[in-house]
């Protein structure tokens, strides 16, 4: 009886250990990439299931509560308080301001449009007086128009009564009492504060003696040496018979605060006695009264 026939089995070659390593080396080649790829899908795929599970946590959604319910009036103060406390709210500040004071002169004799002056302010408690106490001066630029804005009156009590006190270089001083407001002060409601001329020598008094400092300009012009500006009350640039019309006019006038013979130490803006007057050259004008 014959044997079955057996399949030969395949011959497998020897491989030298060259061989092997080329084989193993061709394989890795072959599989890393391949590895590197299906590693990124997974590591992708972790990251959004993370991003999924942080955006889906339980949502609240708020319903309006019955007007009958006790809660009601909770949950409006908790709206009312949101509402006030977002950063979307602009709350209004309340602006605060010192009170101010406007004023309108006009100098006797000047032409209209040359009203302009370097003018002692001075402000005193209560009514007008002939020795004034100043809890306030100044001395401001006034321009050709007249008008002054915005003189601070800071210090100074709303809701009571001072006097302001005006003097220009060459005018006997006005005065002009008023309750101050909160805001703006306006002392020529009535029409502009009128500054008598004359007083040439600041004694706050017009009088023989400014007639004789007139006199001695009389007839000159700007650039001679003995010029006095002050003098050409109608800044027509002489000083003629005109200019000293006005003194003879207002001879015997005194000013509103009083006849005034030495020059002190006037308040500063924050009230206190140190700060030394100039001459009219340097724009101060102040004057104290005999006793």
């Amino acid at each position: 009886m014959d044997m079955p026939h057996l399949p030969e089995v395949p011959h497998i070659p020897k491989l030298s250990p060259t061989q092997i390593f080329l084989i193993i080396f061709i394989f890795l080649l072959i599989t890393i990439p391949s590895t590197t790829f299906l590693l990124s899908l997974r590591f992708r795929a972790a990251q959004d299931t993370k991003k999924t599970n942080k955006n889906n946590g339980p949502v609240t959604s708020l319903k309006e509560v019955p007007k009958d319910s006790p809660l009601k009036g909770l949950t409006d103060a908790a709206k009312d308080k949101t509402d006030s406390d977002s950063p979307n709210s602009s709350p209004t500040s309340e602006l605060k301001l010192f009170p101010t004071m406007n004023f309108k002169i006009k100098i006797e004799g000047r032409p209209d449009g040359k009203h302009g002056a370097k003018l002692f302010v001075g402000l005193a408690a209560d009514e007008a007086t002939s020795s004034p106490k100043y809890l306030l001066s100044f001395s401001v630029n006034v321009p050709d128009t007249g008008e002054y804005q915005g003189l601070s009156l800071a210090g100074l009590d709303a809701n009571s009564y001072y006097t302001a006190y005006l003097k220009g270089p060459a005018q006997i001083a006005t005065s002009s009492s008023f309750m101050v407001k909160p805001t703006v002060n306006d002392l020529s409601i009535d029409g502009p504060l009128n500054l008598i001329t004359g007083d040439l020598n600041e004694d706050n008094v017009v009088n023989e003696a400014d007639l004789t400092v007139a006199k001695n300009s009389l007839g000159l012009s700007p650039g001679n040496s003995k010029w006095n500006a002050n003098a050409d009350f109608n800044l027509d640039n002489i000083v003629n018979n005109y200019d000293l019309s006005l003194i003879r006019k207002n001879n015997g006038k005194i000013g509103a605060s009083g006849v005034w013979y030495s020059k002190p130490s006037v308040a500063t803006s924050s009230g206190g006695l140190n700060q030394n007057v100039g001459s009219p050259g340097d724009g101060y004008w102040l004057w104290v009264p005999k006793f």
